[in-house]
C-alpha cells in the first residue's frame, strides 16, 4: 500500500469514526429524551419502537467507530468504505424512520425502515468480509 493510499484510508477512517461517535452521542441524547418524554407521552408500543431505533443507532455507531479504527490501522479497503456508507445509510433510514414514525405519529416513512435494516446488515457483513480479507492477506 502506497503512502497516499494509506493516507486516504486514514481519512476515510477518521470520517467514519467521527460519524460513529456522532451517532453514539446523539443516541445517548435520544435515549434521555425517550426516558423523559417518549415514555410518558406515547404508548408502550411506541416507546418500545423508539428504544429499538435507539439501540440500533448505538450499535451501528459503535460499528462505525470500529470500522474507522480498522481503516486507520490497516488502510483503505473498498469493501470497508462501502460498509461505512451502508452503516450510515442504515442509521438514517432505520433509526430515522422509526424515530419519525413514533415522534410524528405517522407511518409515512415506515418504508425506509426495512431498507435501513438491510443496509445495516450489509454494512456489518462487509466489515466482516474486509477483516477476513485483511487476515487472509496477512495485513492484520
Amino acid at each position: 500500500m502506497t503512502g497516499e493510499e494509506q493516507s486516504t484510508g486514514r481519512s476515510w477512517g477518521a470520517i467514519f469514526a467521527a460519524l460513529g461517535a456522532l451517532a453514539c452521542s446523539t443516541a445517548v441524547m435520544m435515549a434521555a429524551a425517550g426516558d423523559h418524554v417518549v415514555s410518558r407521552e406515547f404508548s408502550r408500543h411506541a416507546y418500545r419502537i423508539y428504544q429499538i431505533a435507539n439501540r440500533f443507532q448505538m450499535l451501528d455507531g459503535i460499528g462505525l467507530v470500529l470500522l474507522g479504527l480498522a481503516m486507520g490501522v490497516w488502510g483503505k479497503r473498498r469493501v470497508w468504505i462501502g460498509s461505512g456508507l451502508l452503516m450510515v445509510t442504515g442509521i438514517l433510514c432505520f433509526g430515522g424512520g422509526l424515530y419519525v414514525s413514533v415522534l410524528a405519529r405517522t407511518h409515512a416513512v415506515v418504508l425506509l425502515v426495512p431498507l435501513g435494516g438491510g443496509c445495516m446488515i450489509l454494512g456489518w457483513l462487509g466489515f466482516s468480509w474486509g477483516c477476513w480479507q485483511a487476515r487472509r492477506l496477512g495485513t492484520c
